[in-house]
């Protein structure tokens, strides 16, 4: 639920940090100072493991072509690694599983569908994708065809690495550690940066749907507020119900008095403004300069707004398989405003006065697509705005009467791990503007430098690991620009995304059957082996690496290595 009953809450971490009611385990805010603090420390050693970490992809080259010839056979080896690549508990000096001290974050598990309603998020379509049942051909719901959403689809396929591998397990513990999951226990883990100044490869996200229009945000609903599981069209009257609750939507700027969620069409409350979606979703839904509940007005009174605060960064793929390097998108983002010639002129800081980048005829037929954002057509690994929040100004949230002269300009003081609460994004895509290969073209200085700093992509482009990195050292020049899709759907692609990030992948969170997706060169070298060097610290040690002793970092990568060879030789795996 959003808010409780005769409470004032409306900030409950407990949803994302673990699955303990109490919070008593050690709060998210810890971690991220821990880690800050870690990524400090010396480099010697990730030198080190960094080499490790290459050694151990090259072992298997392309991911697939080498198998382990101790792992043939279909038993588990003495390594402890079993012939399709899973690990067993017994096999390593797990000492932190054992301990309730240490082993306290569970893995991530979906959400059950009532918990998706109850904040916005429709969960039409049943599952199935052949035709006639029209509800499951009509993407306008998580359980659509379209959304893809595990526990439904995409058990086996990207972004698992190999074909032995599932995406995701049924595990019926995932409701006993936190009442809001269901028992779908996701094991795809997808590496990303955190949207911050320190580019660390220390974050990671779980991909469960994709959101692909904004009719999967919701209009009208009313749940049971004890039977998170199961919708009532008579919410007033569940089994589980003590007493009838008054789901009238609150007066504007007061919390809810009554354990109800109601979402309500602008209409049902004699207001004007199209569209008009979920008035009364979010117990900070204070609407600054109307009542009018319109979609991206910014006032925080719907799903579609709260989510718009917090953005991920997918990077596809410009390099065309003929080996042209597309610099605009395709679908409605192929437009003039796109044309690199114009972004360049516009650019408020050029590389050089003069630079000028070559103009295009837009809509161009030479243009990479949006349409998919699996990891294999992606050229670098996300960035996510998980520290965007209202305590410190990251969320961009202008108070009442900051503005000019008074006014509000944007009222939504909205915290990643606090109010959006299943975890989703709005994709911005990005891309260069500039083919790398040109010579002496206007960013290619700036591509090198930026380049020799992070790494290079499958593209030959710069990996872009901060904020900082893409809006000053590449958009302000006229190198880089980004975008969104459009909202209905028009493109094709994914619009937003459900995918929580682990607020604390430490302590038990990163499972021993989990694996990680990532962006590869086509060698099999991963594009960030820092990503890889971090989650197997993570899943043998519970630890990030930089909290470890060398001798064990050394543990976890060969161990990983073992586990990824295994996985490579194993048979397919079943879909069903």
């Amino acid at each position: 639920m959003i808010i409780r009953s005769g409470s004032n809450k409306v900030c409950n971490n407990d949803l994302f940090i673990s699955g303990y009611a109490n919070g008593s385990q050690p709060s998210v805010a810890r971690r991220k100072d821990t880690v800050m603090k870690n990524d400090r420390k010396s480099t010697s050693l990730f030198l080190q493991v960094l080499a490790v970490a290459v050694l151990l992809f090259l072992a298997a080259p392309n991911l697939l072509a080498q198998s382990s010839t101790s792992s043939s056979s279909g038993g588990s080896s003495s390594s402890g690694i079993s012939s399709n690549g899973s690990v067993s508990s017994n096999s390593f000096n797990f000492n932190f599983r054992n301990n309730p001290a240490t082993n306290y974050n569970p893995p991530p598990c979906d959400f059950l569908n009532g918990f998706y309603n109850n904040v916005g998020m429709s969960t039409k379509g049943d599952g199935v994708s052949s035709p006639p049942i029209q509800a499951a051909e009509t993407a306008d719901g998580v359980d659509s065809p379209a959304a893809q959403r595990f526990g439904l689809f995409r058990k086996t396929g990207p972004p698992a690495l190999f074909p032995s591998q599932v995406n995701w397990v049924i595990d019926n513990t995932c409701g006993t550690k936190d009442a809001i999951r269901n028992n779908v226990r996701i094991l795809a883990t997808t590496g990303g940066y955190s949207d911050d100044e320190l580019g660390s490869p220390t974050h990671f996200i779980n991909i469960m749907a994709f959101v692909m229009n904004q009719s999967f945000f919701e209009t009208s609903f009313t749940s049971d507020p004890d039977n998170l599981g199961a919708i009532s069209s008579t919410p007033n009257t569940g089994i589980n119900t003590p007493f009838a609750f008054d789901c009238t939507p609150p007066p504007q700027g007061t919390l809810p008095t009554a354990g109800c969620v109601s979402i309500t069409n602008g209409n049902a409350l004699n207001m004007t403004g199209s569209p008009q979606v979920g008035f009364g979703l979010n117990a900070r839904n204070i609407n600054a300069t109307s009542q009018t509940p319109t979609v991206g007005d910014g006032e925080g009174n719907d799903m579609q707004d709260i989510v718009a605060n917090f953005e991920a960064y997918p990077a596809p793929k410009q390099r065309l398989p003929n080996g042209t390097f597309a610099v605009i998108p395709c679908g409605t983002l192929n437009n003039a405003s796109n044309n690199p010639a114009t972004i360049m002129a516009n650019a408020p800081n050029p590389p050089f006065a003069g630079a000028t980048l070559p103009s295009i005829n837009t809509p161009d037929a030479t243009c990479f697509p949006v349409t998919s954002i699996a990891t294999p057509t992606l050229r670098q690994d996300w960035r996510f705005a998980t520290n965007r929040n209202a305590i410190d100004g990251s969320d961009n949230n202008q108070v009442t009467g900051s503005g000019k002269d008074g006014t509000i300009v944007f009222n939504s003081p909205y915290g990643y791990f606090c109010d959006d609460l299943l975890g989703m994004w709005i994709n911005s895509y990005f891309w260069l503007t500039q083919d790398p290969g040109m010579k002496n073209g206007p960013c290619t200085a700036i591509y090198n430098q930026l380049g020799a700093m992070n790494g290079f992509t499958t593209d030959g482009t710069p990996v872009v690991k901060t904020g900082n990195q893409l809006d000053v050292t590449l958009e302000a020049a006229g190198c880089a620009a980004e975008g969104q899709l459009d909202l209905g759907g028009a493109d094709g692609g994914a619009v937003w995304l459900i995918c929580p990030a682990i607020a604390d992948p430490t302590n038990g969170a990163i499972s021993l059957d989990a694996f990680l997706d990532q962006v590869h060169f086509s060698s099999g070298v991963p594009v960030d082996p820092g990503f890889t060097i971090n989650f197997f610290c993570l899943q043998f040690f519970g630890q990030f690496c930089s909290s470890l002793v060398p001798s064990q970092v050394s543990a976890a990568q060969s161990n990983g290595a073992a586990a990824q060879s295994a996985a490579a030789a194993a048979p397919a795996a079943s879909s069903n």
